[in-house]
């Protein structure tokens, strides 16, 4: 709710819904441009959205390692950089686990059209 300064009412705003949609599809389009260009992360802004995207999914992976599921949208970024995963067994796991979380919640049954 948010109150205005020369009233005493308070109304409902969507704000934060709408900052948050806005940031979804900035992500959605940076991660295509960096998949239809040959150097990928080349551009910086683009890297810059795109990982800082990755690194608010790993956070919230991190948070909640056994139960986080990760939205569509979410797994698109996650799964650019599954090559940041190897070598690191930990992480790796980590990984696997959020990546099957998501496939399993998302494919199963009555879960999709």
């Amino acid at each position: 709710m948010v109150t205005s300064e020369n009233s005493h009412s308070t109304t409902p705003t969507n704000g934060v819904h709408t900052q948050q949609i806005s940031e979804e599809i900035q992500v959605a389009q940076a991660l295509e441009m960096a998949r239809e260009n040959s150097d990928g992360l080349s551009d910086l802004s683009t890297f810059r959205i795109i990982n800082a995207a990755y690194q608010a999914i790993w956070a919230k992976i991190r948070e909640q390692p056994d139960s986080y599921t990760m939205t569509m949208n979410e797994f698109a970024v996650f799964n650019f950089f599954q090559h940041l995963h190897k070598g690191q067994p930990d992480v790796e796991l980590m990984a696997r686990e959020a990546t099957a979380r998501f496939w399993t919640r998302t494919h199963a049954p009555g879960c999709g059209p």
